[in-house]
C-alpha cells in the first residue's frame, strides 16, 4: 500500500492506494505536512462507482486498467469531499475565474457552457484574469467572506497566479440567444446552489451542506445570466459583476 499527502483548500489529506503511480494525479498538491485525515478506496466502493461510470460516454472505450484507475480516482475524490465537510469546506460544480480583486463562480448543469464563458473572459481580458478551477472548486465560508479554492479536479494543474481567492459572486448560467444578466434575491437562488453542490448521503451531511450553503449565500452576490458564445457576453457579465 502506497501512502502520500496532499494539501488544498487549506486542508491536509493523506491518501492510500495500492497503485504505484497514483500520486501523479496530485503531483502539484503534494505536501509533507501531517494529514488531518486519511482516505482509501475500498473494493466495494470502487465497484459501486464503476457501476455509475458505465453510463458515462467513452468509459467502455478505455482499457480495463485505465477504467479501474479512473474509478478509484473518482472514489477518492468523493471521500475527500465528504471528509472535508467536517473541516467546513464544500465541493461545488462550476467554473471560477479570478483576478487580484476576487473570483466569480459560474454554475450550471454540465454542457451549458460554464467553461466556455470563463474562456471568453480570458479571450477578451487576457492575463488580467485566470481560471482558478473550471469544474470542481471548493468553497470555505469564513467570517471574512467565502474563499474559493483550486483542486486537483477540473483543472490541469495549479493556476499560475494562486490557488485561492475571495468569492465575490455566484452566477447561474443558461444558454440563450440574448445576453442578459441580473441580480436575484438570495432566497430564490438557494435551489441553484443546492443543485450545484455536493449532495448529502446522510442526515448529518445534509445539515452540514445546507448550513454551509446558507453561509455562502449570505456573503456573495447572487446573479442569473442567459448568454450566447459571443465575446460580448463576457463583456456584459464582466462589467455588471465588477460593478457590484
Amino acid at each position: 500500500m502506497k501512502e502520500f499527502t496532499v494539501e488544498f483548500a487549506d486542508t491536509v489529506i493523506g491518501i492510500r492506494s495500492s497503485r504505484e503511480n497514483f500520486s501523479q494525479y496530485f503531483k502539484l498538491y503534494l505536501s509533507d505536512k501531517t494529514p488531518q485525515f486519511y482516505v482509501e478506496a475500498t473494493a466495494a466502493e470502487i465497484e459501486k462507482m464503476k457501476a455509475k461510470l458505465k453510463n458515462r460516454a467513452g468509459f467502455d472505450a478505455v482499457s480495463p486498467d485505465r477504467q479501474a484507475e479512473f474509478t478509484e480516482l473518482c472514489v477518492v475524490h468523493e471521500l475527500i469531499a465528504r471528509n472535508m465537510l467536517n473541516d467546513g469546506v464544500l465541493l461545488i460544480h462550476g467554473s471560477a475565474i479570478a483576478d487580484s480583486n476576487g473570483a466569480y463562480l459560474f454554475i450550471a448543469p454540465s454542457g451549458t457552457g460554464k467553461s466556455t464563458h470563463t474562456g471568453l473572459w480570458r479571450k477578451v481580458y487576457g492575463s488580467q484574469y485566470y481560471v482558478i478551477n473550471d469544474d470542481k472548486p471548493m468553497l470555505r465560508p469564513t467570517e471574512n467572506g467565502v474563499i474559493i479554492y483550486a483542486t486537483p479536479w477540473g483543472f490541469a494543474g495549479k493556476p499560475a497566479r494562486g490557488t485561492s481567492a475571495r468569492l465575490r459572486a455566484i452566477i447561474s448560467l443558461e444558454r440563450g440567444e440574448e445576453n442578459r444578466i441580473w441580480q436575484v434575491d438570495k432566497r430564490s437562488f438557494f435551489a441553484d446552489v443546492i443543485k450545484a453542490s455536493l449532495r448529502g448521503n446522510t442526515p448529518q451531511e445534509a445539515v452540514q451542506i445546507l448550513t454551509m450553503e446558507k453561509k455562502i449565500l449570505e456573503s456573495v452576490a447572487c446573479c442569473r445570466m442567459t448568454c450566447n458564445t459571443d465575446p460580448q457576453a463576457a463583456v456584459l457579465s464582466h462589467d455588471f459583476l465588477t460593478a457590484l
